[in-house]
């Protein structure tokens, strides 16, 4: 079977305190289209394993952009700092872009406790 386009990605830590909050921003970001997901304790703090998982779908399902998404108050993070996790995730889309340049990536908190999405950049977008 053919690959699809995918609308977009997203990368997210598997905290259940979070899953609605991140499922309620992808049905109002993509309206219900196909969105590819990888949940993992700590989301992009694991590294090379989910940046060969990301290089992978984007093989199979191309799509143009891809959200990192760190809550705000992550265990798997040694600070809690919105800084240190702004930080994080820009190094690791700087990794990511080597690997897919074409690929626009947002980096996003998701706030524990008062459930929404802050998207915080949006970085390689040559459309602008």
């Amino acid at each position: 079977m053919a690959g699809y386009i995918a609308k977009g990605a997203v990368v997210t830590c598997s905290d259940a305190r979070i899953a609605d909050t991140v499922e309620g921003w992808l049905f109002a970001r993509y309206d219900l289209g196909l969105v590819d997901r990888i949940i993992r304790p700590g989301a992009t703090a694991y590294g090379e394993s989910v940046l060969l998982e990301i290089v992978e779908l984007h093989g199979l399902h191309h799509f143009p952009e891809l959200t990192l998404a760190h809550h705000t108050d992550c265990g798997k993070l040694p600070e809690n700092d919105r800084n240190d996790h702004i930080r994080q995730m820009k190094a690791f889309a700087t990794r990511l872009h080597e690997r897919i340049p074409e690929v626009i990536v947002q980096i996003a908190l998701v706030h524990t406790h008062e459930e929404y999405v802050e998207i915080v950049e949006t970085l390689y977008d040559v459309s602008t």
